[in-house]
């Protein structure tokens, strides 16, 4: 059995195309062993049941990070508008600092 490997390049992929002769039957048989193989891991027979259960767990946890993300961005927030405030109060004092100095020269 004669092998011969058929490189072509479309789309920058390369697809690699064997042509198998056999000498005997005469008969030419190409295989494409990109499209044959797949890569990865072979899919399982799942159980529907189990399938769900995996999927309901996994909207469980998801609420529950996205209830820790709002609690912390609500926490974030907060903490901003104490520091707002504070800010503010420095300010006004700075203020009247400033135009007691001005109103004393």
């Amino acid at each position: 059995m004669l092998l011969f490997c058929i490189c072509m390049e479309i789309n920058s992929y390369k697809i690699i195309n064997y042509l198998c002769l056999q000498e005997e039957e005469g008969s030419a048989v190409t295989a494409n062993k990109m499209a044959t193989r797949r890569r990865g891991r072979k899919p399982a027979k799942f159980d529907s049941k189990l399938k769900l259960e995996r999927s309901q767990q996994s909207a469980r946890e998801c609420r529950a990070r996205k209830k820790l993300r709002y609690q912390y961005l609500e926490e974030l927030v907060a903490s901003r508008e104490k520091a707002i405030i504070v800010l503010r109060k420095e300010l006004d004092a700075v203020l009247t600092h400033f135009t007691d100095i001005q109103g004393h020269q």
